[in-house]
């Protein structure tokens, strides 16, 4: 198992989702306190870029992390039936507080997401360079 590439692909989808979420927290933030004192409203617009910042990379390091890592264990399958036991565990693990049911639905969908993903990486080159397959 490499673990090198599960730690660079969980810390290149941290970086991104904190800038997507900063950017997003930050024009939120202005919305909110469009009334206010400009201190005011630049106050509630770093606060709230903050906090979009943490949730929206912690939602994209931890899925990220799962499929890598899954992957990383599936590697003899080809790379449609190895993506699609990532899709699925993802999908299972992400939906599991919810019930089993939902757990269920989340597996079937993640792991016809994930076959999709792995046989686009089979036609399209780029595309699986790009994904790591």
């Amino acid at each position: 198992m490499d673990i090198d590439s599960i730690i660079t692909n969980t810390g290149k989808a941290y970086v991104v989702g904190y800038g997507i979420g900063v950017g997003t927290g930050f024009i939120v933030g202005m919305t909110k306190a469009y009334e206010e004192a400009p201190l005011v409203q630049l106050n509630s617009a770093l606060n709230t870029a903050s906090e979009f910042g943490s949730q929206i990379s912690y939602r994209m390091a931890l899925p990220t992390a799962i499929w890598t890592t899954t992957r990383q264990f599936t590697k003899k399958y080809s790379p449609a039936v190895s993506s699609a036991i990532a899709g699925g565990t993802i999908g299972t693990l992400y939906n599991l507080p919810s019930g089993w049911k939902q757990a269920a639905k989340g597996c079937v969908l993640g792991s016809a997401i994930g076959a999709a993903i792995g046989v686009a990486a089979t036609k399209v080159p780029q595309l699986g360079s790009f994904l790591g397959l």
